[in-house]
């Protein structure tokens, strides 16, 4: 490896461009998690652990650990484990709706969910509402990631 001058980098290239080549070339698989959906649609991880803090009333001053405000929950409020994942499915079909009326989405197509709201899951919503949307087609990392050549 030749000398590298002081003010030159050992890496010319950023961590995301090494990866996309990476992919490109077949040596790495993109896993999606709900990172992917807290990004794209709901304002970031810590957004969202805040907005779920907040709406079932975490009353501690880590509203970022989303596993100990669930617990916390599950503890003072004596509720089972599937009333747990509920509540969060709800609070996050919630922010969905704020995020919707924040971005002024028609009046009509929130009116549209509400009678819905109980029996639609997350996905349909977001369909419903139109997200995750992107103003600049070409670099909507979900088309980008499925025009892709990956093996099923």
């Amino acid at each position: 490896m030749p000398r590298i001058a002081r003010d030159q980098k050992l890496v010319e290239s950023t961590p995301q461009e090494i990866l996309a080549g990476k992919i490109k070339a077949g040596k790495a698989v993109p896993l999606l998690s709900s990172v992917v959906e807290h990004d794209l649609i709901l304002r970031g991880q810590e957004a969202l652990v805040k907005y779920c803090a907040e709406k079932l009333g975490y009353p501690l001053a880590d509203m970022n650990d989303l596993p100990r405000i669930m617990q916390f929950c599950s503890v003072t409020r004596s509720t089972t484990e599937n009333q747990i994942c509920k509540n969060y499915l709800n609070a996050i079909k919630n922010q969905l709706c704020d995020i919707a009326e924040d971005d002024d989405v028609s009046q009509e197509t929130l009116t549209e969910i509400i009678p819905q709201f109980d029996q639609l899951d997350f996905t349909q919503m977001a369909k419903i509402l139109g997200y995750p949307h992107f103003d600049d087609v070409q670099h909507d990392p979900l088309l980008l990631l499925a025009s892709l050549d990956l093996p099923i």
